[in-house]
């Protein structure tokens, strides 16, 4: 890495690793790659992207920990009254093939809104049709009749996730709930699971108290370079 002045690995559009059957191997090879190479990793998905560090059937403290001191960043839409969204959402408008004599009103940006829920994508998408609607038809206003138009007619795949994201239901999505809760959720099942067992007492003769000592002197002890790198060859390999 040093060799080819690497100092920072981006990987976007993450989240689709889950649909690779051996990503837990992809993640130990990237862990592997961090811990013994030095060089950061900047994971970039869907919320979705949790289930790659806490996987369904594995509910761990350490895996919350992974994301939550990873100085992760949550990027959410943006809201109605935020001055750069206003500012977008007026680019566009200034932009499109018609003659439109003034800036757009309170209740086109308010509409404009509802049908995006603050998504630039969706705005992005439902502008690009306006614009081309109003070009074959020779337009020269646009206003609250013809974006519901369009809205209604044109974006018919997207009216269930707005609807979602309108009465803020981030639960009928998994790629839209927001990590912190997805975080959230996931303590309070580790907390609920710890305090329903019962208190074990620790026997020396025990394999298992045993094994949880041993477990936390690997813990403490320094990272071993060779076993790491040993690991990392093994990983390439496969």
């Amino acid at each position: 890495m040093a060799v080819h002045n690497i100092g920072l690995i981006v990987i976007d559009e993450f989240q689709n690793l889950l649909e690779c059957k051996s990503f837990s191997k992809v993640m130990r090879f990237l862990d592997t790659l961090v811990n013994v190479v030095g060089v950061p990793i900047l994971y970039i998905g869907t919320s979705k992207i949790y289930k790659l560090f806490c996987p369904e059937n594995v509910k761990s403290f350490r895996s919350v920990r992974r994301i939550a001191t990873g100085f992760y960043r949550e990027v959410d839409r943006y809201k109605e009254n935020d001055d750069f969204w206003n500012e977008m959402v007026l680019l566009y408008w200034m932009n499109l093939l018609c003659i439109n004599e003034t800036d757009p009103c309170d209740e086109i940006l308010s509409l404009i809104y509802r049908k995006t829920q603050g998504i630039p994508a969706i705005l992005e998408y439902l502008m690009l049709r306006i614009n081309i609607y109003v070009s074959d038809n020779s337009i020269n206003q646009v206003d609250a009749d013809l974006i519901n138009d369009i809205y209604d007619t044109q974006l018919i795949p997207l009216h269930e996730a707005v609807a979602a994201l309108e009465v803020g239901d981030t639960d009928a999505y998994d790629d839209i709930c927001p990590i912190s809760e997805l975080l959230r959720d996931i303590l309070q099942d580790i907390k609920g699971e710890e305090t329903s067992k019962p208190e074990r007492v620790a026997r020396p003769d025990d394999p298992k108290d045993n094994m949880s000592e041993k477990t936390k002197l690997e813990e403490s002890l320094p990272l071993d370079r060779d076993k790491e790198m040993a690991e990392l060859e093994d990983l390439l390999k496969m």
